[in-house]
């Protein structure tokens, strides 16, 4: 159980008695505790594998590897489930980066921190998402920043008309392509997924995340959702 104090207790998180309070859209809640359902499938073991496998690493490194992490991470900034900033060690962004290495490239782990990469600056970001052909795909403009960034497109599972955000979990589709490419086509992944899905009765939630491939540096997700229908 995690409680965030201020002049009274202001928020809390974790488990409790038979209870578990979590933030939800509109505040805390508080639901009952059930048991977790443990998937054995690939999509769901493979991140705990790469998990498995670069926590170890980093008992390996040499202690100047260690230090160079240590001295990475004292220059940057992260956040708690609070929202709280805090500073974090050499061992938590060696498992930030080389698990966005692993996850989502398949690529060694890096054993010396890299230098952060410049980050690039998007605008005009539209999203297709019609039945004809079918059509879902992303489009962007770039500026700047280093130009190994890739846009690394995830389903969430298919919504309900009226839902402004999207319920349930993103996963990955293995489509990607260079943040300077201005688009990403999701149309054959989409058909994958969800099969041939009429127009009108749904939408269709979309996760981007933006990840510098030598480095494993992220910037903030990206999450669209827009009606599946033709004009």
């Amino acid at each position: 159980m995690r409680v965030q104090f201020g002049a009274i207790i202001t928020a809390g998180a974790g488990k409790a008695g038979g209870q578990i309070i979590q933030r939800g859209r509109t505040g805390q809640i508080l639901r009952n505790l059930t048991k977790p359902v443990i998937r054995t499938n690939l999509a769901s073991t493979s991140p705990r594998f790469a998990l498995s496998a670069v926590a170890s690493l980093w008992r390996l490194l040499s202690s100047g590897d260690r230090t160079s992490w240590q001295s990475l991470a004292s220059t940057l900034t992260r956040y708690n489930k609070f929202g709280v900033s805090y500073i974090p060690n050499g061992y938590q962004i060696f498992c930030e980066l080389n698990l966005n290495i692993v996850n989502y490239f398949g690529d060694e782990p890096l054993q010396t921190a890299p230098a952060v990469p410049a980050s690039p600056f998007f605008t005009d970001w539209l999203l297709t998402s019609v039945p004809t052909g079918p059509d879902v795909s992303i489009a962007w403009e770039v500026v700047g920043g280093a130009a190994s960034y890739q846009i690394l497109g995830s389903f969430f599972p298919l919504q309900s008309y009226g839902a402004s955000v999207p319920r349930g979990s993103s996963r990955f589709t293995q489509v990607q392509t260079s943040a300077d490419d201005g688009e990403l086509d999701m149309s054959d992944a989409f058909t994958a997924r969800f099969g041939d899905v009429a127009s009108g009765q749904y939408q269709v939630a979309i996760q981007l995340d933006i990840i510098d491939r030598p480095t494993g540096f992220s910037l903030p997700p990206i999450v669209f959702i827009q009606p599946y229908a033709n004009p």
